[in-house]
């Protein structure tokens, strides 16, 4: 990148319109694309199946991984910008300013998006975070889960509840970009339909959009497992299905530990874990699963031993942020927040903390003071 382009690229307004002219024909290809899958309902498996062929053509033809480009991207993973501001009654066209919103529940400390203000779910996050990178914003949401609106009426969903009747939901660890999941579908399955399933009278499982096309998808088909899906990952939609599955369940069951445990917790369903000898193979090779970032994840899981819930959620609630759920008045502060110290920065990166402390001293409401001063860690 010469000159030209780190100026560019180091001001939150030329950064996100220089994205907006030289990645257009992308960025249509997918708002097209995600126009399309946000129709699909939760047993959309065999049709995430042919939009998953479509994307490989657009990646082969385009020679770039289909993604939103702006600098604020990971917001529009799984629906979660979208929740949000239709939570707050925030037009998304002005979500430039907005926090970045990270994509799931970190229980390790890598920093993804560090060059204005953070949204992300827990006091835990926002310590690692900070420990790293000192004052800058991290606002909190605790479970945007929170924020999604059902994917169906009420008459559609309780027409769903009456069929499927008393419910378990399994969520199988899924593959993920440069790292592939490993583990003995078969017997998982079988296990689970011996010892636990016989007390439901259906079986589901959650099937992530990019492991539609392997094998698990036909050995749940085989055993007689109903196979759903939350759809596309930047389909605005995702969480909201996701939601509705959720709530279609009576217990959860997986092999691992993420975003979908507190989610699950969260919404009052009791989460089992059951054991999968589960390993990820990377480029570099073999890894175990719970290496030394993943130490959190035991923790939660003799957390979880107990089918309490009052017990789960407070294992959970620490990295969750059960408690850190905002109101539409506070989401609407938030926005005015972050568009106030944009405005002081003059949209400079390296001016943002700074401005936000300037910000601090200056005539803004103390509502929005102390959202601000939460954000930037003073006191905690």
């Amino acid at each position: 990148m010469g000159k030209l382009g780190k100026l560019i690229h180091s001001n939150l307004y030329t950064h996100n319109f220089s994205f907006q002219i030289s990645k257009r024909n992308i960025n249509e290809e997918l708002f097209a694309l995600c126009r399309e899958a946000a129709e699909m309902d939760i047993f959309c498996v065999k049709e995430m199946r042919a939009l998953n062929k479509r994307t490989q053509n657009t990646q082969i033809k385009t020679s770039e991984s289909l993604s939103y480009s702006y600098p604020y991207k990971e917001s529009f993973l799984y629906g979660h910008l979208q929740a949000i501001c239709n939570y707050g009654n925030i037009d998304i066209n002005e979500a430039v300013t907005f926090p970045v919103i990270e994509h799931g529940c970190f229980l390790h400390p890598t920093i993804y998006r560090t060059q204005a203000s953070i949204g992300s779910m827990s006091r835990y996050r926002q310590k690692a975070i900070h420990n790293s990178h000192p004052k800058i914003p991290v606002f909190l949401f605790g479970p945007y889960i929170h924020y999604a609106d059902p994917f169906y009426n009420q008459q559609q969903y309780a027409a769903l509840k009456e069929q499927y009747g008393k419910t378990l939901l399994i969520i199988p660890e899924h593959n993920s970009q440069g790292m592939k999941v490993e583990f003995d579908i078969e017997k998982y399955i079988t296990d689970i339909l011996k010892d636990i399933a016989p007390e439901f009278d259906t079986i589901m499982a959650l099937q992530y959009w990019r492991d539609v096309d392997n094998k698990i998808y036909d050995i749940f088909e085989a055993y007689g497992v109903k196979n759903v899906s939350a759809g596309y990952r930047w389909d605005p939609n995702f969480i909201r299905r996701l939601k509705t599955i959720l709530s279609l369940s009576d217990m959860v069951i997986g092999n691992s530990i993420g975003t979908h445990v507190g989610y699950a917790v969260y919404m009052g369903k009791p989460f089992k874990y059951l054991e999968a000898n589960l390993k990820r193979i990377s480029s570099e090779g073999a890894i175990p699963y719970f290496s030394e970032k993943f130490a959190t994840s035991d923790i939660i899981i003799n957390g979880l031993g107990d089918d309490e819930m009052d017990k789960q959620k407070a294992a959970c609630e620490p990295y969750w942020g059960f408690n850190e759920v905002k109101t539409p008045e506070e989401i609407k502060e938030i926005h005015l927040i972050c568009k106030a110290i944009a405005k002081k920065c003059h949209g400079f990166y390296s001016r943002y903390n700074n401005a936000a402390q300037l910000l601090l001293k200056s005539n803004i409401t103390d509502n929005q003071k102390k959202l601000l001063m939460d954000a930037m860690g003073f006191g905690k």
